[in-house]
């Protein structure tokens, strides 16, 4: 991996034997004010929405970028710090609830997004 601007990356990974180059673009804010700009959601392919268990107010500013988004953009949305389930604010039932498919979603994100959690 490398970077190439202060916040994107570059990777190459093989996927079922093909080489796939993403490019990873990193928007972590800085207050819980500052939404990603149109100009980078629409940059994107997919996006992977991360929020911390552990922080109630992480998973309510994902949640808020998740309305802004249109409904044909595929999307994850990922709970991290799963080791720090002691000190967990947000629980597994609401990061379900809050990724409920928006009804024009025909990505196959959510499919394998629920496959992986319950490995």
């Amino acid at each position: 991996m490398y970077v190439i601007a202060e916040n994107r990356y570059k990777h190459e990974v093989l996927v079922d034997g093909e080489p796939v180059l993403f490019e990873i673009s990193d928007s972590c804010p800085k207050t819980e004010e500052d939404l990603p700009s149109s100009e980078t959601l629409n940059w994107a392919d997919g996006l992977l929405l991360v929020y911390a268990i552990t922080d109630r107010r992480s998973f309510n500013y994902v949640r808020r970028v998740k309305q802004m988004l249109c409904c044909d953009v595929p999307l994850a949305l990922v709970g991290n710090k799963g080791d720090m389930v002691h000190l967990r604010q947000v629980s597994t039932e609401e990061g379900k609830i809050g990724y409920m498919k928006q009804e024009n979603d025909n990505s196959c994100f959510p499919r394998v997004a629920m496959q992986f959690s319950q490995r």
